[in-house]
Order: structure tokens, then C-alpha cells, then sequence
């Protein structure tokens, strides 16, 4: 698994949106990606320039790179070049630009929302350690490499006024401009005065200081020691008012206690008192680079170090409330409870396969959790003070009852009717047994297979044995078999492999359902686009030449004819396909997200009929039954959806990732989904087609060809571009953000 970035995160920076087991388990990476550096460099948050109300994450990192990161999605947004050494200091100037600035000194400024080089600054001509940006954006405070403590001019490098001539540390620069906090490394923490240099208090620990922060507000400053450990003091309070918290990684415990009543005072940062002493809190046990308060006035510290991770603490309570793991692309939130998000999805440096929750000398993948734990935007909830309940699920770290044990062997082979029997032992560990799934090539095997064949019951578990007659393809026949407990937690997956050495396969058939709406029985709820688009689709299997498939069947239902009814029962004659077959259902029309499940409009709903979803609309749950009694083991669900007129917000599309990441997973499926809930789907005149169909058919047609470029589309090659150039196209022709959904599942099928 690799970093965030391509070297250790040496810094981080947290700025605004553009709006204002049990007792034993603990998240681990589960191996590390070769070439891979330790420890995390820089970071902050900024407001996005394409999604002003969502936060952004800016990581430096040892070898000059600078990322953006949407704190939301857990993706990277891009990589900023042109600063070819460690990055050692980050900030946001007016204007909003970006300043990174190198070991030696140099300089290099970007426009944060293009990406594009701003003016050129010629450098600051030394080598520092250390480096902090006064508000106006006009000097810098720095400590110079043989411990001088400067304030410099940006634009000319000079040094304004001198602090102090050795021993310096970190510094930090105040919100208000007006002071420069630093340490030096006896453990003295001095303010001075940036006009005159003058000091305005001083105290004295005792520890060996390596990075500071101020809050966003000047009210408290923190410091990390070379120990590891992190004190937040409170400033300005006029009475020496004890700080929020000591991170401290021996601490035994977190202490309770709460800042005296002079820490809640309103913040004056030209005050002369000394800060007081700090509080305890439980802590990392590697090395700390960066340290950086979160905005939003909820008391949130971060903190990068060698451990690979970004840790978030709560400064009220004095406990960590998530952790970053960094994965190729984007990267995986984890908090103590076991919520998380992150890419279910890609190569394997970027799933949440790669980590895992380790008990009992087990190892359970942290997207084995999905069910009951997945939260997308699970970091920018926390971020704006959302508190995550347990409920009745367990609290991870603090243990959990382990998910039963699931074992696989070959049963009777029936070569000339092309079938196997498998068998399954799913042993109780006593979080009891809620469901089994078989998997065949990476698709879920129809249930109504399943045949008990015993239970057993010891003194302290239940022992079930099933048996599956499954229709097999010639070849390979991979079968992986899981259960999920009460709490809906999945087992470790238990795995077989037959050969079928058949010499005649059958033809391989593809199957396809469109279902397009233009026209509801509710006239208000009309779109344009969702005929011509499911029939653009048709038309094209229709006429391509699809070298896997013998035969194509296509069936299709338009406006009044797409009742629940009708789809539901085309969806049901797919459970007589063939395992080599293929099938594809494309959707298109109005779309609803709704607590944990997603729902497909057809023609007779109205929008009265929002509260009773369940029953009258196509419903996530509804296809994953219905996908998984396919016989066919190549499934792609493709929804061209339009979700009828909500505010748009940070956390605008999210409320489907988490029915369509189920589906996905529970059936081995491929999932794509066009708008992001509460998005409206983009229809244009120009293009002929709403954004996604014009990418999926312009994909299909050969542009999708790139990974290999073999002349033939595989289902991950076909994913991919959709999810890259869907943004770009609503970027290029102005229509607003619309992010697909995107859920691999099963094998990459051509």
C-alpha cells in the first residue's frame, strides 16, 4: 500500500470550504507496495475550486509533489509540480493561490482552482527547516537551517527582522498576523511581536519541540515533541488558562478533565500572558511531521507522521476520531468505532481490501464491514462535528464477535450436463449466521441452489452444511464462498478452483434490457432525455459486432411501458441465461435516494409517492434479488438517472454510493451509476444525449480502448473512462458536477 503521496507527508494544512478484538483490534495496512516511502509530509485544507463547499486536503511531500484531495470523496483532485525538493512549508495567500516552499528555499505558487503556476518568486535564497506565511500573504517566518529564527520578505527574500539567533525549532505565524509563536530546542515557547521583534511571553517545558500549529481562530497552539507526543495550550486568555490537550503516545489513558473556564474566553493574540499547562490525551507511537487545526470552530487537530496516516483528534474530548491510511489514488477514513470510506474498487493498492481489522490472530478486511459500517463522506462529516453512533453494532476497536468460518470443498462432477457440486461447512463463532453466498467467476450463484444438507449444534456453536449444484463454463472455475454475521459483518473468504475441460462450450449470448422514460404519468415529472438515450444504447448492440457473443438479444420497454410490473418481470427471465453469457440492464430516468436504499422511478409513480418508495418503485434491494438469480455470470447494471430537484450541498450525491457499493458486492456485479443523488442528470441539446450516455456510447465505440489498446473493450476498461470523463464533460460544456458511481465487482470481461 502506498503513501498519499510519492515520499513522507512532511506537512499539513487545513483551511475552509469556499462556505463558510475486544480491546485488541486495531487497523493495520495489510502489506506495502514495493518502492515505498515512509511517513507522511504536509497537508491543509482549502476551499475547491470546482466544489466550493467541500474542503479540500493539500499534502507536500519529500519529493516537492503537492497534491489536492477532496475530503469528501476521498479522491484526488490533482498534482501540483515544479518544486523539485522537500516541501517544507504550505499556505494559502490571498487570492487563492497556494504557496509551497522547498527545503533550500524556493518558492513556486498555484492557482488552487486550476492548478495552473501563478507569479514567480525568486526563492529565499537559504536553506530552512521550518517555514510559516503571515495572513497578508506578504513575509514569512522561517527558521533558517543553523536555527535562526527570521521573518522574511516573500517577494524579496530579505530578512525583516530577526527573533532569535539559534536553537530555533518550529514556528507558526498567528491568524491575526500580529505575533509569530515559536520554540526553541530547550523546550522554550516564546511569542514575539512581528512588528518589533519583540518578545511578548514566554514559558518553558520540558521536551524537545519538532512542529506547531495555530487554530484557525489564534485561540490555541499546539506542539509536537520529538516523543511524539502533541500539547495544545490555550493563548490569549489573559489568565494563563490551561490548554485542551496533550496528545501523549505512553499515556495510559485519556483524561477527562476540561479546560478551566479562562480557555473559553475570547481569544486576544497580542496578550502577554503565558500560556498555562496542558491536558493529557492518548496518543500516536510514531513520529510526528505536521501538525494542523481544522476549520469550522469543532475543536479538530490533525496530525501526519511516519506511521503513513493522517490521525484527527478531538480536542473536547481528547480522543482520535479517525484516521487516513493512504492509499495510490485517494485514501481510506477509519475511525476507533470501524466506520469508513474509501475505494471499494481498482487495483489493490487502492481498495479497502488492502487494510484490516486484525483480532484474535484473524484478519478481517475493513470492506468485509460494508454492510453495517460503510459512511461515504465519512471525513467530511466529522469535519463539520457529526457524531457517529454505534447503535447496536459493537464498537470495533473495543472488540467484536468474530464472523463465521467458511469452508469449501469439491463435490460430485457431472461433466456431461456441465455441472459441479460444491460444498459448504459454515461454522457459528457466535455472532450468529444471517447469510451465505457462493460466488462462481466473481458473480453470486442464485441462492435457491443452496440445499441443507446438516446442522450440528456443539456447546458453544452451530455447524451448517450446504450443498450447490452449479452449471459450469468451460475453463477455469474459480468458486469463493462467505458468510455474514447478525451484525452483518462478512467472513474471511474461503476459496476453490475447477478446471472444465470442456470441448463444447455452448455459444455465448448477450442479453440486454433498456428501459427508457421521457414521458410519466405525472406530466410534470417529464425529461428529455431518457428515450433517446436508452434507445442510443439499444441501437448500438444492436449493430456492433460484439466478437463475444453468438447472438444479441435485446429487449426493451419505453414511457408507459416501463412499469414496475414489466421490468420486474423482464428482469426474471434473465435467471434461465447460460454462465457464459452476458447481461447488460440499462436504466434511464428519475432516480431517488432514500435512507440506505435507491430507487428507480417507473412511469405510473408520482411524486406522491415519495414515502412509499419500497413499494411501488424498482428498489436497490429489488434488483439485487433479482440480479442475483441471473444464471449468467457477466453482469453490468448501467442507471442513467435523474433525481427530481434537491438542493445541491458538500454531501450532495453520496446517498446512493452506499445501496449501490451493496448491490455490488452482494451480487459480483458491475455498477454504474450516472448522477450522484442529489445531482440532477445533465441533458444537452448539443451533445444528443445526457453526459453519461454520450461517454458510455463514445466508450464503447473505441475510445474506452486504452488499457490495453487490443481493439476490444473490457467492463474495467469501459469503468474507467467513465469515470474520468464524465467530470471533464460536464466541466468542458459547463453543466454543473455529476461524479458517476462506479462499483467493480466480478471478473473484467471483454
Amino acid at each position: 500500500m502506498t503513501d498519499l503521496s510519492s515520499g513522507p507527508t512532511t506537512r499539513i494544512l487545513l483551511l475552509s470550504s469556499g462556505n463558510a478484538t475486544r480491546g485488541f483490534a486495531r487497523v493495520e495496512p495489510k502489506s506495502s507496495a514495493a518502492g515505498e516511502k515512509p511517513g507522511l509530509p504536509s497537508s491543509e485544507f482549502t476551499a475547491d475550486g470546482e466544489r466550493r463547499d467541500r474542503p479540500q486536503l493539500v499534502t507536500g511531500d519529500g519529493d516537492g509533489a503537492v497534491t489536492l484531495w477532496d475530503t469528501v470523496q476521498n479522491t484526488r483532485i490533482r498534482t501540483l509540480h515544479g518544486l523539485d525538493e522537500e516541501v517544507i512549508g504550505l499556505a494559502v495567500l490571498p487570492g487563492g493561490r497556494l504557496l509551497a516552499t522547498g527545503k533550500k528555499g524556493s518558492l513556486k505558487i498555484w492557482h488552487l482552482d486550476s492548478g495552473e503556476s501563478a507569479e514567480a518568486l525568486p526563492g529565499l535564497g537559504r536553506d530552512i527547516r521550518e517555514l510559516s506565511v503571515a495572513p497578508s500573504g506578504r513575509q514569512a517566518a522561517v527558521v533558517a537551517d543553523d536555527g535562526q529564527l527570521l521573518l522574511l520578505d516573500l517577494a524579496t527574500g530579505k530578512t525583516v527582522v530577526t527573533l532569535a539567533e539559534r536553537d530555533g525549532v518550529a514556528l507558526a505565524w498567528s491568524p491575526d498576523g500580529a505575533s509569530v509563536a515559536g520554540v526553541l530546542a530547550g523546550g522554550s515557547l516564546i511569542a514575539w511581536n512581528v512588528a518589533d521583534g519583540a518578545e511578548k511571553w514566554r514559558t518553558k517545558e520540558d521536551f524537545t519541540p519538532k512542529v506547531m500549529a495555530f487554530s484557525l481562530d489564534g485561540r490555541y497552539l499546539a506542539v509536537a515533541d520529538d516523543a511524539n507526543a502533541i500539547r495544545v495550550w490555550t493563548v490569549g486568555t489573559g489568565g494563563g488558562g490551561r490548554g485542551f490537550g496533550r496528545v501523549d503516545p505512553t499515556a495510559a489513558k485519556t483524561e477527562t478533565s476540561q479546560p478551566d473556564a479562562a480557555s473559553s474566553a475570547a481569544t486576544d493574540a497580542t496578550d502577554t500572558a503565558s500560556p498555562g499547562p496542558p491536558q493529557l490525551l492518548q496518543g500516536s507511537q510514531k513520529g510526528i511531521n505536521a501538525l494542523a487545526f481544522a476549520p469550522g470552530g469543532q475543536g479538530i487537530l490533525a496530525s501526519a507522521g511516519d506511521d503513513r496516516m493522517v490521525r484527527f483528534w478531538s480536542g473536547s474530548r481528547g480522543v482520535e476520531i479517525t484516521r487516513l491510511v493512504a492509499m495510490r489514488t485517494g485514501w481510506a477514513a477509519v475511525t476507533p468505532e470501524g466506520f469508513f470510506d474509501g475505494t471499494l474498487d481498482g487495483e489493490t493498492e487502492d481498495r479497502l481490501d488492502a487494510i484490516s481489522w486484525d483480532v484474535d490472530n484473524r484478519s478481517f478486511s475493513v470492506d468485509g464491514f460494508l454492510e453495517s459500517y460503510y459512511r461515504p463522506g465519512l471525513l467530511g462529516h466529522l469535519l463539520a462535528g457529526e457524531k457517529m453512533s454505534t447503535g447496536t453494532l459493537p464498537n470495533v476497536s473495543e472488540g467484536f464477535t468474530p464472523p463465521p468460518k467458511v469452508t469449501l470443498e469439491l463435490g460430485e462432477n457431472d461433466p456431461a450436463n456441465h455441472k459441479i457440486t460444491i460444498l459448504a461447512t459454515v461454522e457459528d463463532q457466535g455472532s450468529g449466521v444471517d447469510e451465505v453466498r457462493l460466488f462462481h467467476n466473481g458473480k453470486v450463484i442464485d441462492p435457491d441452489l443452496a440445499e441443507e444438507t446438516g446442522r450440528t449444534r456443539s456447546a458453544q456453536n452451530e455447524i451448517r452444511k450446504l450443498r450447490f449444484t452449479v452449471p459450469m463454463v468451460a475453463g477455469s472455475n474459480s468458486f469463493q464462498g462467505l458468510a455474514l454475521s447478525r451484525d452483518r459483518i462478512e467472513s474471511e473468504t474461503a476459496s476453490i478452483l475447477f478446471n472444465h475441460p470442456d470441448e463444447d462450450p455452448g455459444a455465448a449470448s448477450l442479453h440486454l434490457l433498456v428501459v427508457g422514460i421521457n414521458n410519466y404519468k405525472n406530466r410534470q415529472m417529464n425529461l428529455n432525455f431518457g428515450v433517446p438515450d436508452a434507445k442510443g444504447v439499444r441501437d448500438f448492440f444492436t449493430t456492433a459486432r460484439i466478437s463475444a457473443a453468438s447472438r444479441t438479444l435485446v429487449d426493451t420497454l419505453f414511457d408507459a411501458h416501463a412499469t414496475r410490473e414489466a421490468i420486474t418481470q423482464r428482469l426474471d427471465l434473465f435467471k434461465n441465461t447460460a454462465p457464459q453469457d452476458t447481461v447488460v440492464i440499462y436504466l434511464a430516468g428519475h432516480g431517488e435516494a432514500e435512507k440506505d436504499a435507491w430507487y428507480f422511478i417507473p412511469h405510473e409513480v408520482d411524486f406522491s409517492d415519495v414515502g412509499r418508495l419500497q413499494s411501488v418503485a424498482v428498489s436497490s434491494a429489488l434488483l439485487k434479488q433479482s440480479i442475483a438469480r441471473i444464471g449468467a455470470r457477466n453482469v453490468v447494471l448501467m442507471l442513467d438517472a435523474c433525481k427530481s430537484g434537491a438542493a445541491v450541498g458538500p454531501f450532495s450525491g453520496l446517498a446512493e454510493h452506499r445501496p449501490m457499493a451493496t448491490l455490488s458486492r452482494a451480487t459480483g456485479t458491475h455498477v454504474v451509476a450516472a448522477s450522484t443523488g442529489t445531482q440532477l442528470a445533465n441533458e444537452l441539446d448539443l451533445l444528443g444525449h445526457g453526459v453519461f450516455t454520450y461517454a458510455l456510447l463514445k466508450g464503447l465505440k473505441g475510445a474506452s480502448d486504452t488499457s490495453p489498446h487490443d481493439n476490444r473493450i473490457q467492463i474495467k476498461e469501459l469503468m474507467t473512462y467513465l469515470r474520468t470523463q464524465v467530470p471533464i464533460l460536464t466541466r468542458q460544456y459547463k453543466t454543473g458536477l455529476q461524479d458517476p458511481v462506479i462499483n467493480m465487482r466480478g471478473e473484467n470481461f471483454t
